[in-house]
């Protein structure tokens, strides 16, 4: 008992001290150590949280880094980590690590990163002493900055490439290097290119405009909206020739039918085969090569196709006339198409052929034996071939030595390049002027317009390239009387498209 008293009052005692702490006054002075608190921030976000960066551009990031507590960063660890964000995409999605730097430099190319793709970018700053972490996160979507400009096609040193004249005047050299590491763009001289109007749905690549490179021998399809190699144009055919040059493909529609391309005409080795759209199944693929109405294969055809009433229409250089364009052979115009030109037997040659001011109307610049440029003016009613048209000898100096023609969409005017001179030939006076002269030691080499207010013309001095952009105004003439832009270090210019 006196044992169980004893150990009684010990825990009494025990009990009353503590009391007594808990009752005691707090002085508040201990001593606390405060935390260093890291924040991010990324300046050029959009307000959605999305930062637009262009395909095949290089993605630059230095972020702020803000501390509470002094300023030294060697203990903090970086970490970039990217997923797919698009719409389509799952949350299943692997994140990527892309980048231990404090400061992120990334190319915005495959296999990370898909035109038209949106990602979502984490950035973390980890204090490895603390092991206490700042987050910053925010989309990337992947644009085209190649969705619109001129496209300039090049014979370079080293082989054929197109540059892009992009909005805001800004120069983009060797885009398909860039676009297709490793891959050349063909063998040989680039022959031209081509950028048909209507959109296309032939079961081979995915509906939507095309976009084609030719090279001596063959020739590729790009992607129109990534620039990439989809295919050589080989695939294009059920049964390809055994000898391929192409010249030139041209898609058209029915006037009822505006949404696809309703037939397509590829000119190879100046042979003309055809594609019809159509509604059966599979691949929408080119035949074998045409023949004319007479069943000989003994022509030539020009590399362009231009739109007729339901059907186009090829020049046969060999034979000095038109065809009509039909599924199963080239077909002889009516005779009582004209009674000023017989379009099945012009005895001239084809010089230069474009659409003109007027609606189905075409500017056709024909040469005789004796080298006389005479203009036909070819006009389709809407209906049927029905011819309404006048040819004459042109009044045009120096017309026999031209080199670049351009119909102006909205005057009817033809420009013309001879040397380093400019022409401007008028339709319906049959006169010309001289409006500019390039430097000395520069030849034209290429004529286009785009809509009717801008013109780019090309000139080559044996070692540049060159181009002049021009304002042409309603009635066709140099607005200021001189170029509004000159761009240079550019190779021979074979071609000029407009891409938009």
């Amino acid at each position: 008992m006196i044992r169980n008293q004893s150990l009684y009052k010990s825990l009494l005692a025990a009990s009353l001290l503590t009391a007594a702490a808990a009752c005691y006054k707090d002085k508040g002075n201990y001593s606390y150590t405060e935390t260093n608190t890291v924040t991010v921030a990324i300046s050029n976000i959009e307000t959605n949280g999305t930062l637009n960066v262009n395909q095949a551009d290089t993605l630059r990031i230095t972020p702020v880094i803000t501390q509470t507590l002094g300023k030294d960063e060697s203990r903090f660890a970086y970490e970039w980590k990217i997923f797919d964000n698009s719409p389509t995409s799952s949350y299943t999605e692997p994140r990527i690590v892309v980048s231990k730097s404090r400061d992120l430099k990334i190319p915005i190319i495959a296999p990370n990163f898909t035109l038209g793709q949106r990602y979502r970018f984490s950035y973390k700053v980890t204090d490895t002493v603390t092991q206490i972490t700042a987050m910053y996160t925010f989309n990337v979507q992947v644009v085209n900055r190649f969705a619109t400009g001129w496209v300039v096609l090049q014979d370079l040193p080293n082989g054929g490439d197109f540059s892009m004249i992009l909005p805001g005047d800004v120069v983009d050299h060797k885009i398909f290097a860039q676009t297709n590491p490793g891959t050349p763009l063909g063998s040989g001289t680039p022959v031209r290119m081509d950028i048909p109007f209507p959109s296309v749905d032939d079961a081979i690549s995915s509906p939507g405009k095309k976009f084609f490179v030719y090279h001596p021998n063959g020739g590729i399809e790009l992607d129109y909206t990534s620039l990439k190699k989809r295919y050589d144009l080989q695939t294009m055919f059920f049964n390809p020739p055994a000898v391929l040059k192409p010249q030139g493909i041209s898609y058209w529609t029915y006037p009822n039918q505006v949404a696809y391309a309703s037939f397509g005409t590829f000119v190879s080795n100046r042979k003309v085969y055809i594609s019809e759209m159509g509604g059966y199944p599979g691949a929408k693929k080119f035949g074998s090569e045409l023949a004319m109405a007479n069943n000989s294969n003994d022509y030539e055809a020009a590399p362009d196709a231009w739109q007729g009433i339901s059907w186009p229409i090829v020049f046969d250089h060999k034979n000095k006339r038109f065809h009509i364009v039909r599924p199963t052979k080239l077909d002889n115009f009516p005779d009582t198409v004209s009674t000023v030109a017989n379009l099945n037997n012009l005895k001239k040659d084809l010089v230069y052929m474009d659409e003109s001011n007027i609606v189905r109307a075409y500017n056709a610049i024909l040469k005789d034996d004796a080298g006389q440029r005479h203009l036909l003016r070819i006009t389709f009613s809407s209906t049927d071939y029905i011819l309404t048209s006048f040819i004459q000898a042109m009044n045009a100096p120096d017309i026999e030595q031209a080199t670049a023609f351009a119909s102006n969409p909205t005057s009817p005017h033809v420009f013309y390049g001879a040397g380093n001179k400019l022409y401007r030939y008028e339709v319906t006076s049959n006169s010309s002027t001289q409006p500019f002269t390039f430097p000395a030691g520069e030849s034209i080499t290429h004529i286009r317009f785009r809509g009717g207010p801008e013109m780019l013309v090309a000139t080559w001095n044996g070692t540049e390239g060159k181009l002049y952009r021009f304002t042409i105004s309603n009635t066709g003439a140099i607005s200021t009387g001189t170029y509004i832009k000159e761009y240079t270090g550019f190779g021979k210019v074979i071609d000029l498209k407009y891409k938009g």
